[in-house]
């Protein structure tokens, strides 16, 4: 014999859906910025620029932006890069799950603006990523990243640091014959 809810005492549970956490108002979203290109012209384009709300921990603005700011990373989009570190994107945030940080990915792609706003802010200029243990100047050394690689030392970053095989920027500079880079390095 089915069960009537009409007989019975039964009552049927309203469906409850969690808010997203990671939907803003769209008061908060700006939806257009111009930038000039590399031909001279000025190109309009769409984006979405995020800005921390009130009650939005550094954290949860970092996550919550994580693969935007990666993007912005690696296609050298300096302007929004500042725009999330202005509006409380951590420095030293890890990009992904091996550790890499903005410090990383502008040692790896050559980006010298990137690294000097990087320097800017106070970020970890030893700061070893997961998989490896490399720092930002072993990247630029396994990449050959001249320029990266003076700044980074002129800075101050410690170019005694080993990583897990026991390396050190100089070594892989070496490994990886970047010349130049170990004769910055050395001198």
């Amino acid at each position: 014999m089915g069960a009537d809810c009409s007989q019975m005492s039964c009552t049927k549970r309203p469906v409850h859906k969690e808010p997203s956490n990671n939907l803003l108002p769209a008061s908060q979203l700006t939806q257009t910025r111009s930038r000039q290109e590399t031909f001279g012209q000025t190109e309009s384009r769409r984006v979405t620029t995020v800005t921390r709300s009130r009650n939005q921990t550094v954290e949860e603005y970092a996550i919550a932006n994580l693969h935007k700011v990666l993007s912005d990373a690696y296609r050298k989009d300096n302007s929004a890069i500042t725009d999330h570190i202005e509006n409380g994107f951590a420095v030293d945030f890890p990009l992904n799950y091996t550790g890499w940080t903005l410090c990383h990915v502008a040692a790896q792609t050559g980006n010298v603006e990137l690294l000097k706003l990087l320097i800017e802010f106070k970020c970890d200029l030893d700061v070893q990523e997961l998989a490896e243990g490399w720092t930002p100047l072993m990247v630029a050394a396994i990449n050959n990243m001249e320029e990266i690689a003076r700044i980074l030392v002129e800075s101050g970053a410690d170019i005694s640091v080993k990583d897990k095989s026991s390396n050190t920027a100089s070594d892989l500079a070496d490994k990886y014959r970047s010349k130049a880079v170990s004769s910055i390095i050395s001198s």
